[in-house]
């Protein structure tokens, strides 16, 4: 843990004015974030340490308009990990006033299940390949990637060892869908 972890201001990452509000609610806007809040302030090269991911994140509003609908981590091995890295985007999004969301597939399949899809500008999967998905869960995931994909303003992060591992999982609907309109960055085994 950083010396600034508990000080929003020490890294000079928020303004004073502009954040203001943003730090007075830090744990409600990080809660509803899935985050720790001190991935608000924490600078994106800590989290993210290569240029396609800071790229990708500050040119967020700028995606779907060349044909993107959400960024896929492929590989086994990140470091730093996923959910480093997710949280990271996460909290640079929030403090740019865009509602990003880190949630467990698990999370999703209950929102789903109760009739609602997640409610998030950036929708954050870490667990997305982490279990083993049945022709229901198929169909609610097809379905969720579809309805934020005529969003013009949502976005959805994925991980997954390999691009066929989609498709054992969910589909070969899934794995063409996210091949062709996420952008991609690969991790040391793929």
């Amino acid at each position: 843990m950083t010396a600034y972890s508990t000080d929003p201001w020490a890294t000079g990452v928020l303004d004073e004015q502009r954040h203001k509000r943003l730090v007075l609610q830090k744990e409600k806007y990080a809660a509803d974030a899935g985050i720790a809040p001190h991935f608000i302030w924490t600078p994106l090269a800590e989290t993210c340490p290569t240029a396609e991911e800071q790229a990708w994140v500050k040119r967020y509003k700028l995606h779907r308009s060349e044909g993107f609908s959400g960024l896929l981590y492929l590989g086994d091995q990140f470091d730093p990990t996923i959910e480093v890295r997710m949280s990271g985007i996460a909290g640079a999004l929030v403090r740019n006033f865009i509602r990003a969301r880190m949630m467990s597939m698990e999370t999703v399949y209950q929102h789903m299940r109760g009739g609602e899809a997640p409610q998030a500008t950036c929708l954050l999967l870490p667990t997305f390949t982490a279990a083993k998905a049945d022709a229901r869960r198929q169909s609610m995931v097809s379905d969720m990637l579809i309805q934020r994909w005529g969003d013009p303003q949502s976005q959805t992060v994925l991980c997954a060892p390999n691009i066929e591992v989609l498709g054992e999982i969910y589909g070969g609907f899934v794995r063409d869908h996210v091949a062709a309109t996420y952008n991609t960055i690969k991790g040391s085994k793929t």
